[in-house]
């Protein structure tokens, strides 16, 4: 799929002219789908920045259908900044959580992303919080992925060794 326009890892100087010219040509409902994908195209090509920038478009968007990819792009900010700021991945994941509920749209797994980075801390109060997260997957989150069940007992045991 290289050759979709909104899937373009190229950001060089021309690219983002070229990609908001044909993002103004697009419907409506589609730009916020074209914007999401693209800032995935974008962190594969290590321009984070740029993905960054698109998703928060999407998170601003009142075009048609636009609510339709919010959670994951909220998904893709709190993962992009997972490792470098974990006080802003926590903001974006607790964001996800509250205004989306349900996790349409996402990978289902912010509940354990957000206790790993409480694990990391590792106050009392963040071990508390990790442990109600954990229990919440197991009773909102019906997911039937191996890679989804072992990053939450990872997290579990993670979480059985800070508490001794």
């Amino acid at each position: 799929m290289p050759d979709e326009w909104f899937r373009s890892p190229e950001w060089d100087a021309d690219s983002p002219a070229d990609f908001e010219s044909r993002l103004r040509r697009a419907r409506g409902y589609n730009r916020s789908h074209y914007l999401r994908m693209n800032g995935l195209a974008l962190t594969e090509a290590a321009e984070v920045d740029a993905a960054r920038s698109l998703w928060l478009r999407v998170l601003d968007s009142t075009e048609e259908l636009a609510e339709l990819h919010q959670a994951a792009a909220l998904e893709h900010l709190a993962d992009s900044y997972a490792e470098e700021d974990s006080s802003l991945a926590e903001h974006y994941y607790r964001r996800l959580l509250t205004e989306h509920p349900r996790l349409n749209g996402t990978t289902a797994t912010q509940h354990i992303k957000l206790a790993e980075i409480l694990l990391a801390r590792g106050s009392a109060s963040d071990l508390d919080e990790a442990t109600d997260l954990l229990i919440r997957w197991t009773e909102e989150t019906h997911l039937p992925f191996p890679n989804a069940h072992f990053r939450w007992q990872l997290a579990a045991i993670q979480l059985a060794g800070a508490r001794g």
